[in-house]
């Protein structure tokens, strides 16, 4: 993932102080002077930032005044439901549940998380009925946020920012479910391996589901074998977690390379599915591996669902939020 550039930062910096209320509608934005000392950049960053927020309505400029920031208002003029997602299997599963349950005969437009990044299709996005999004990252955080404050109707599948509607999975339970599960085919030394990433709270909510499971069933914590890492401390993890006297004989990943645990653990003389208990907190397509692995159980479909039956709330009250989280079985493939 690309390094956020100065105003990228800057502009996020300043959503954020809106979204926590430390600058409220009718405040006077900081001087440009303070965003120059606070980012180090010139002149010319943070009047670009502020251009691109005034244009979004966010913010608005009073000539020998300064830059305020703007009370909310309703933004919504057209009848489409705009869905903005990944060309991923899950999303589809998503949309199908979705439309089957918000009714195939209201006008939907479909655009790629990607798509959005341009001025004059967010814009459009911004007239319509609605907006649902699918999966969304980093890069999309602002325009959550925008829709939010705008009073655009619009729900979140599969992330819970907390200022939107939104419907996930319960990713403190399911992780808790999966330790149940390994437990239940007498493992007793139980290893996690998650990514820490983006600025959702799943990959706390499982490692913090990590912990309950070990606390509930009553099993040793091991510093050395759980934590988040990033992308580029797995093989460093993989090495301590495999390489002391005492091995775990199960292993949980969570977004993290099953592919890399395995050939870590061969390498370490422990032969997965019988020595090693494979487990994965995302969705494993059977026979995906020679051996079963536990992992939560399809439920993308569900929560499209789920989200048609509550946008039609959304859409009759648009300030009701519906913030909903799902918990996934844990299954054997």
């Amino acid at each position: 993932m690309a390094k956020p550039n100065k105003r990228e930062i800057i502009k996020d910096y300043i959503l954020s102080e809106i979204r926590q209320n430390n600058l409220k509608p009718g405040d006077r934005l900081y001087s440009r002077t303070t965003f120059m000392q606070k980012f180090k950049c010139a002149k010319a960053t943070v009047d670009h930032v502020i251009s691109e927020l005034i244009g979004t309505g966010i913010i608005y400029g009073e000539y020998g005044n300064g830059t305020f920031v703007s009370p909310p208002k309703k933004n919504c003029t057209g009848n489409t439901v705009v869905i903005i997602g990944k060309n991923h299997y899950m999303s589809q599963n998503m949309i199908k549940g979705f439309i089957g349950t918000f009714g195939d005969k209201n006008p939907i437009i479909q655009y790629n998380l990607s798509d959005i990044k341009y001025p004059e299709i967010w814009e459009k996005c911004k007239r319509q009925k609605g907006i649902l999004f699918i999966q969304p990252d980093n890069e999309q955080s602002s325009q959550i946020f925008e829709a939010q404050y705008l009073n655009i109707p619009h729900i979140v599948l599969f992330r819970d920012p907390v200022e939107s509607s939104f419907i996930s999975i319960d990713n403190y339970g399911a992780m808790s479910a999966i330790v149940d599960a390994l437990v239940l085919r007498k493992c007793t030394k139980i290893a996690y391996a998650g990514l820490h990433q983006t600025r959702y709270h799943f990959p706390e909510q499982r490692y913090a589901g990590y912990l309950e499971g070990l606390l509930k069933n009553g099993l040793s914590f091991r510093k050395e074998w759980c934590g988040l890492r990033n992308r580029q401390n797995t093989d460093d993890y993989l090495k301590v977690l495999f390489g002391g006297a005492l091995k775990p004989d199960a292993v949980i990943a969570s977004e993290y390379p099953i592919e890399k645990i395995i050939a870590a653990a061969l390498s370490a003389g422990l032969k997965p599915g019988i020595d090693l208990y494979l487990a994965s907190l995302d969705e494993v397509s059977p026979g995906t591996f020679p051996f079963k692995v536990i992992a939560q159980r399809g439920i993308t479909y569900e929560i499209g669902k789920a989200a048609g039956d509550a946008f039609k709330r959304i859409l009759e009250d648009p300030g009701h939020k519906i913030q909903q989280y799902i918990v996934p079985d844990a299954i054997e493939q």
